[in-house]
Parts: structure tokens; sequence; C-alpha cells
């Protein structure tokens, strides 16, 4: 027989409307029928008064939700105290300062974002922090170590903390518009830049005078006469400990190229040296540092510019054409280019050292000892700003190289071999050290083995394995007072014997929730018998499942709940003589589907099946609720008419589309069927990859007068 349709193609619509019409209610009530599968989905379709569709369905949904912003912190005049952080790296969200105090070992970073300022040891762990210091822009410490000056532009204040504990000691206000913005000690005073984008100028704070941030400290307007009509914006500003009273400052931008070095010494600055020219010594300052024991500038890490009798002239270049870099107190320079930081002895060509570093702001320990880079801001994903610290940067880096074959066998001689080279000779007989990492000695040991080089550098040793698996090798060379330590490795693989494992399930596919039975087994090994079983959710993380010894069987069993097509793997990770092994398999996680039917009267037995009874002038209301949430993807239906003994198969109806909670109401119009026949009705979701298609429950019904 012809399959026929659930209601005629002249009656509105083979199956009407989605979510168009809902289940009649009295006024005041409404209907409620509850489903629960045995996966554990539970479905509340609600029909509200007049007739309109309303569902709540609480089904589990996977949602990914971003962290909220949190608002910005109002100011206040009241600082926060400061918190002792627990021993981590710094980062920073904006760059706020930086600025390293010798006599205690620390080095302060500001967060101009944060409204924070970070203390650090010199091994760049976090010591404390203060807040409350909005938009810092700069760092200072006093000469002798004991004080830390912030710039506060957002409120125009200098505020003065206590080195040692990040105490606010003082705040010390600003007559400004702008700034201040840039900080420099020297001489016994705390110089600062601000003011407008055609009027930068230069103030001071005298701690002297008075220590508690009261009146008569802080000095404006001393840009000396000589400096043509002022800096544009609040300039740079540099220092150096062995040059006390020398303060440079340089007008920072892509268009910009005024510099001054100033004599402070006095208490009133005097103009040393102006420039402000055609772009031919400097085009854009991004940073301007006082070279120690010469009467020159560093900007950007590059362009050296003497001055002499009131002028600068250009004197010299570093190479790698860097946007940022300082000269220690020794001379040094460090430089930023790209995402390398290149360390050079005075006037040298030839960088002592190199980092791997995109660093954004240098500065030197004023013993040399180290150089601390912030560095990593990514502006595209919001990556934060790290403090990385840069040991032996005076000292030369050596290059040691390591090889070894790609493969061996045991108990087979095979030689490790490479070379030790270095801007500096290396002595013929210069020692190496050799530790040894094996499956059987994982942490490493450090072998009898001491290779020394020859007289170009080169060096070898011989050895063998009584074990399969990686041997690795590291090679290390100590270093000494002119050349920082390196070190290099090289692996050779030892064969070992293949072996199997195999992962298998109870069943092919689970409905929503479910638990599957996972069994990984284990072939012929050694002295390693243990197996981890992992599953790999679509769309999820791969996550572990059970790690554990094989039974005498060579079986590890665990169980795991479905939510998605799942992929379970077992991985042996091999011993002494046999290798690693992998195996994987798939199951389905299927959806789940909760279906009921609204608007009945009452209920009937017929052939063995029980019906819901319809008035046809109230017609069926049919509620779907799929879980996890599928919104915005289909339902197709199927109808079954009984009559002449059996089921007969209707045409499928679809596609119906599930709505924001993942639930859709679909009116049955049954016209053009005989009074008093009986149906069925199923609801099949077709699957979308992370979930496999499934079925309702058939719903038993028949259509009355």
């Amino acid at each position: 027989m012809r399959k026929r349709s659930l209601c005629t193609v002249t009656a509105c619509a083979v199956l009407l409307g989605v979510t168009t019409a809902g289940p009649a209610a009295a006024a005041g009530s409404a209907a409620s029928v509850e489903h629960t599968s045995g996966a554990g989905l539970t479905a509340h379709i609600t029909a509200p008064p007049s007739g309109t569709a309303h569902v709540a369905v609480p089904v589990p949904v996977t949602a990914h939700t971003a962290a909220a912003s949190a608002p910005a912190a109002a100011h206040t005049a009241t600082r926060a105290s400061a918190q002792t952080a627990a021993s981590a790296p710094v980062t920073v969200s904006a760059f706020g300062g930086m600025a390293v105090d010798g006599p205690l070992d620390r080095v302060f970073v500001g967060d101009s974002t944060a409204g924070s300022v970070t203390a650090a040891d010199y091994s760049g762990d976090s010591l404390a922090t203060v807040s409350g210091i909005a938009g810092v822009s700069d760092l200072a410490v006093s000469t002798d170590g004991t004080t830390l000056y912030a710039a506060e532009p957002t409120t125009h204040d200098v505020v003065v903390l206590n080195a040692s504990t990040l105490a606010v000691e003082a705040t010390y206000p600003v007559a400004t518009t702008k700034g201040p913005t840039h900080l420099a000690f020297t001489s016994g005073k705390l110089w600062f830049t601000y003011g407008d984008q055609w009027s930068g100028n230069l103030g001071s704070v005298d701690p002297a005078v008075n220590t508690s941030g009261g009146a008569g400290a802080v000095t404006l307007g001393q840009m000396p006469a000589g400096v043509g009509a002022g800096l544009w914006n609040p300039a740079l500003t540099s220092t150096q400990p062995s040059a006390p009273g020398v303060l440079a400052l340089a007008e920072t931008g892509l268009s910009t190229d005024s510099m001054a070095v100033l004599d402070v010494s006095s208490g009133t600055p005097q103009l040393t040296a102006w420039y402000q020219g055609d772009y031919s010594l400097n085009s854009g300052i991004n940073d301007i540092s006082l070279v120690p024991g010469a009467s020159q500038v560093l900007v950007n890490g590059t362009l050296l510019d003497g001055y002499a009798n009131g002028k600068f002239s250009k004197v010299g270049s570093y190479p790698n054409n860097a946007s940022v870099g300082t000269a220690s107190p020794d001379g040094y320079v460090a430089q930023s280019s790209g995402a390398t930081v290149y360390v050079f002895k005075a006037g040298s060509q030839t960088p002592l050292h190199t980092y791997p570093s995109n660093a954004s702001a240098l500065a030197w320990a004023p013993d040399d000892s180290r150089v601390f880079a912030l560095a990593g801001q990514n502006t595209a994903t919001g990556t934060a700003y790290g403090l990385q610290v840069l040991t032996d940067p005076t000292k030369v880096l050596p290059t040691l190289t390591a090889s070894a074959p790609a493969s061996g066998s045991v108990g087979k001689a095979y030689t490790v071999s490479g070379k030790l080279s270095s801007q500096l000779p290396i002595p013929a007989g210069t020692q190496l050290s050799v530790t040894r990492v094996d499956l059987a000695h994982p942490a490493g040991y450090l072998t009898a083995f001491k290779p020394v080089t020859a007289a170009d550098g080169s060096w070898h040793f011989t050895d063998t394995s009584s074990i399969g698996g990686p041997v690795t090798y590291r090679i290390g060379y100590a270093g000494d007072s002119e050349q920082s330590a390196v070190s290099a490795s090289a692996t050779i693989n030892i064969a070992r014997s293949a072996t199997t494992v195999s992962i298998s399930a109870n069943s092919s596919g689970y409905s929503y929730g479910g638990w599957a039975h996972v069994t990984a087994h284990l072939g012929r090994t050694w002295n390693g018998r243990t197996v981890e079983i992992d599953a790999l959710p679509v769309g999820m993380p791969q996550t572990l499942v059970a790690r554990g010894t094989v039974d005498r069987y060579g079986n590890l069993s665990a169980w795991y709940k479905v939510t998605r097509n799942t992929r379970f793997s077992a991985w042996f990770a091999g011993d002494y003589f046999y290798g690693t092994a992998w195996a994987g398999r798939w199951v389905n996680g299927y959806a789940e589907i909760a279906d009921v039917l609204d608007n009945a009267y009452g209920s009937n037995s017929y052939a063995g099946y029980r019906f819901q009874l319809f008035h046809q002038a109230k017609p069926p209301v049919m509620g779907i609720a799929v879980g996890p949430n599928k919104a915005d993807q289909c339902i197709t239906l199927t109808g079954q008419w009984y009559y002449s003994g059996g089921w007969h198969i209707l045409t499928p109806q679809g596609c119906f589309t599930l709505g924001s909670n993942g639930v859709v109401w679909i009116q049955l119009n049954l016209t053009g069927f005989p009074l008093g026949s009986h149906f069925r009705i199923a609801p099949e979701y077709g699957g979308d990859g992370i979930n496999a298609a499934t079925w309702g429950n058939w719903l038993y019904f028949s259509i009355t007068s």
C-alpha cells in the first residue's frame, strides 16, 4: 500500500509549524510532562496558558564562557598596602616602567593597566606588589637604593615608596594636566618630565625639602634656556651612576629627533648640549641612554651621538637596527632587535652574547651581572609582558655542538662527537662533562667520560648500551671568568623489539551519558607492563582514563562516561627491550531524545498497545527535546498507521528546527484519516559529528470525534 502522510496536502501543511502553536491549557494552569531516560536526560516540556508554546529543558550543554573584564576601579587617595607574593614569574599587562635597585638586589616593574608595581629578586621571581598607583608610567630608584619613585600621570602625582617594603611613604602632587611621565634620579633629586603636546617641560622633587610630600619640594618649569620651543610631549630621561648630575632628555615618537644633555648637579639645570635638526642624527626616538665614560648618548640601542661645545654629532653605531637599548655602568650595550637581545662590548661590532627575547624594555643590574628584559607582549592576542633575567651578559657565549648516530644496537659501540668554539681561544685539552639519560636512568647520571677538546675545539668519546630505547648525552662546558657555561645534547635510538597493544569496548555505541567498559590488551614485553588508556571526545582535549599494570592475561580495564563520539586509545611507553605501541578505536556517543504528546483527554488499549486519545478538534502537539542542546539542528518524524493487523509506514516528515534551548513543539494535523485510527510516531535526530544519530520513543495515539 502507498505510504500516506500525517495530514493531507490541503490541510495547512504536512506537519504544521515549529513552535507556532502550543498545547492548550486552562487559564491559570499548565500541563507538564516529565520524561526521564536511562541515560539521565530530563526534559520538562511545559504548556502555558493561552496556547502559546513554552519550553524549559534542563539538558546538558557544553558551554564556553569567557571571563568578563572587571570594571575599572575608581581612583582614591588611599593606596593599597603592599601584598607579599608567592614566588612566581612577573607579568604585566602594559609597561609602566622598570628600575633596578643594586643595594637591594631587586628589580621593580610597573603595570600601567593594573596600576601596580611589583618587586622581584635577581632571579625574576616576584616578592611583593603594591596597587593603587593609577596609570603608573615610569619608575626610578634613589642612589642609595632605599627609595622607589613612581610616576602617576592619571592623578598627576609622584608616589614615594619604601624600596624594601613597597609601603607608600609620601605623595607629591604635580600641578600639570599631563604627567609626570618619565623619571630619573641623580644628585639627590628626582627629575621628571611633563607637559602637553607642544610644551614638554622638566620638573624635580627635592626630598630633602619636605619628605612628607607637602608643598615646597616640587619645582616646575626647569627646562633651561636654549632648548628651542621645548620638547614635544614629556621627554624620555636617562642618567648614569658614574656620571652624577648629568641628565639626558629626548623627544619620543615616529618623527622626533630633538634631544638634550643637561647639567643638574647644582640643582638648577644648565644646558650642556641641544639638538633639533634635520633628522640627520635620529629619525624617531624610542629610547635614550647616557654612555658612561664618554660624552655620548645611545639612541634606540643603535646610534651613538657625541656631544661637545653645546652640539651633537654622529660618532658611531652598533649593528642590527635595534628599537631599544641601554648602556651599562661599565659601558656594555644591550639592545633588542626582532626576537633577539644582543650584548656588545663598548665600540665592538660583534656581540659577546645573544639571547632569544623580543624585549621591548631593557635594564642593567648596576654590577653588570645581568640584564632584565620585559618581553613577550602580543597586541593581537593580548599576551602579557614577562620579566626575563639574562645572565652573564658581559661574558662571551661559546658555541657547543653534539651529535650521535640516529640509531644503534644493544652492545654495539658508537661514537658521540662535537665541537666547542668561541670568540676567545679554547685551550686544547679543555675538559667537558657528560651526563647520560636512558630508560634505566630517567633522571640522568654523570658518567666517567671526560672528553677533552683538540686544538680545533673538536671532541669525541665512544660508548655502548646494554638496553634499548633512546639514550641522550648532555655535554657541558663549565665556562670561565670570560666565557659563559654552555651545554648541548645528542640522542641515539637503540633498537628494540616490537610488541602489540589493542583496545576494545563493550559496545560500538552508547546512549548519552552511558558507561563504556574499555579494555586494553598488551602483548609480550620485558620489564614494562604498564599501559595507559585515553579518551578523545570529538571537539575536546584527550583525557587520561586509566594508567596501570596489566593483569596476568595482559589486560587493563576501566569505565568511561560517554557523552560524545569518542576515540579510545591504548598506549605502551616501551621498556628496555620492547618498543612503544599504540592502538585506537572509535565508539558512538548518541544524542538523547525526550518526546511527549500533549492535549490527550484519555487512553485505551488496542491490539496490545496503549494509545493516548485526542479529540479531532484538539489534535496532539508533540514536544521534542534533544540533549546535549542541538539548537538550530533538524528533527525528522516517522509515523506509522495501524490497520489490517499491522503497522504501515507513513511518509517521513522534516526538517523541524530545534529552538535555542534544544526543544521544538510540533502540531500534528491528521485530517483525512478515519476517526478512531491508531498511530504511532517517533522523532529521529540525524547526528552532527559530535553525537551520533538516534531515535526517540514511539508515542501511540488515536483521534476520536
